[in-house]
């Protein structure tokens, strides 16, 4: 279990730009998408899509606050469809638009 489970992270870390399907990463483990929840439910209590979008999430803001990278370049970056559906990802994970957190990481930044 610990080893699928670190073999999902794995494959998350390469692929995350690309692919935020769960049965993407169940199918590249060769497991059922169930088998995957399972695994991933017992060692985090998160499930498979959440640490797929929490990952995400991180690697988005860390663009966001460390990269002068338009938001669309961003966007583009971790090959979103399109700009709009960038920022309605962002906003329901996080409560907020990309340019709102931009702007108060760079005003964190200066103080």
């Amino acid at each position: 279990m610990n080893e699928l489970f670190g073999e999902f992270m794995q494959e998350l870390e390469k692929n995350y730009k690309d692919q935020r399907r769960v049965a993407y990463y169940a199918s590249a483990l060769r497991i059922t998408p169930k088998y995957l929840n399972n695994i991933v439910r017992i060692k985090t209590s998160l499930s498979p899509k959440e640490i797929i979008d929490h990952y995400t999430v991180l690697h988005i803001k860390k663009l966001l606050s460390n990269s002068k990278l338009s938001l669309k370049q961003i966007s583009w970056e971790l090959h979103f469809s399109d700009f709009s559906f960038f920022s309605r990802y962002f906003k329901a994970r996080t409560g907020i638009t990309p340019r709102l957190y931009r702007n108060r990481a760079s005003l964190d930044s200066v103080q």
